[in-house]
């Protein structure tokens, strides 16, 4: 619930140096996914401690039977892309100083399409509701949907974020001010407040980079006391704002849940005076089917509205999502998921230029988790291309 959208990965290992052949990286790469073949001595033994070179071979030939034959390598040490026929896949390589391979990463494919039109059409066409807004210093530039309110699961968190970055610039509010843990602040993963001692201090930046950077909702649920739920409310252009506890509150219980639905606001207010008095409910009673009428219904333009007032704000920029490193100036980044929904909102800067690309999925289907995660990835590469050619 929440989790942080994962980026396909082999290994992450810290590199202790920066050696660097492209040419023999090149032609590791090349040798690897065209034949998968390499030396195991490729790799240094931390590397081979934690995934071993059957688990390589296999990885590696489930990505050529999916993506196809490779047509070439690009790049230098330690960013490559393997291109195919259909795909461009980001590979990040390191090396140590003996030159032995300790960081193999292959990141989320992007189609070799950068028609962003019909890449929209791509995701209008998979099962369920799809929503996108892609603006360019704020003017939109290609739309779906982009006014209809979908769940959007912990992508919410951007407005608690904007609301206590306004009381830090206007000095209401410090980063360094506390906050204690208390035993109604206690929420569900993700995250991991939930399992710290009551009374245990926090600062307002902890909590704030721990909810966009692992998605902590207990550390959101302390936010949002702080800065008020009426106010995050109104910055969602909603009536009414479910911490998420009261999600898993309402989950549990599905006779809630439809009081949820049927509630007038008056009535939700009420509601959530009473589900507050309620002991948190284990994770096992909230792994129920999607419950549509119980999230954070927001439209990708109102979520694209909250980046650009954020700005290049560094806590917002702890996350890259699916967005190139090395590439853009900016990156800011929150995603969310909940079941059958699914949210990724990007802003990226290159010179004087920012983009917006927010895309939100609703639906039964769990592959389209993956194909919004490619469609994603694809969108940020043709803007990428555009701003390259400043266009």
């Amino acid at each position: 619930m929440f989790a942080r959208i994962a980026l396909l990965l082999l290994l992450l290992a810290p590199a202790t140096a920066a050696w660097a052949d492209e040419t023999d990286d090149t032609a590791f790469l090349t040798s690897l996914y065209e034949k998968v073949l390499f030396d195991e001595q490729d790799f240094a033994p931390s590397f081979l401690r934690v995934i071993d070179a059957r688990s390589v071979r296999l990885a590696v030939r489930n990505l050529r039977r999916k993506y196809g034959p490779l047509v070439e390598v690009n790049g230098k040490a330690p960013r490559f892309s393997i291109a195919t026929k259909s795909h461009t896949i980001p590979v990040i390589l390191r090396r140590d100083p003996e030159g032995q391979i300790v960081q193999l990463s292959i990141r989320t494919p992007s189609l070799r399409v950068v028609d962003i039109d019909k890449l929209l059409e791509r995701l209008d066409g998979l099962p369920g509701t799809a929503s996108a807004f892609i603006s360019r210093n704020g003017e939109m530039t290609h739309a779906l949907r982009a006014d209809t309110k979908l769940g959007v699961g912990s992508a919410f968190k951007l407005a608690v974020l904007l609301e206590l970055q306004e009381d830090i610039a206007k000095g209401s509010r410090r980063w360094s001010d506390t906050v204690v843990l208390k035993e109604t602040d206690r929420s569900l993963p993700t995250g991991t407040l939930q399992n710290w001692p009551t009374g245990a201090p926090l600062t307002l930046q902890t909590l704030a980079s721990l909810m966009i950077s692992t998605s902590d909702n207990t550390a959101t649920d302390m936010l949002i006391d702080v800065v008020g739920r009426d106010r995050v409310a109104v910055a969602l252009d909603s009536d009414t704002l479910l911490k998420t506890r009261d999600f898993f509150q309402l989950k549990a219980n599905p006779l809630e849940a439809n009081a949820w639905r049927n509630n007038d606001t008056a009535r939700r207010k009420h509601q959530l005076e009473m589900l507050a008095t309620l002991p948190l409910p284990p994770v096992e009673a909230v792994q129920t089917p999607r419950q549509p009428d119980v999230e954070w219904p927001v439209s990708t333009r109102h979520l694209c509205s909250i980046m650009e007032d954020l700005g290049n704000d560094e806590i917002a920029a702890i996350e890259p999502g699916f967005a190139t490193s090395g590439f853009w100036d900016h990156v800011t980044y929150k995603g969310g998921s909940t079941t059958g929904v699914l949210n990724l909102t990007h802003r990226v800067t290159k010179g004087n230029d920012a983009w917006c690309v927010s895309l939100t999925w609703n639906g039964d289907s769990g592959q389209s988790a993956t194909a919004l995660n490619e469609i994603t990835a694809s969108l940020l590469a043709a803007l990428r291309e555009q701003a390259k050619g400043g266009q």
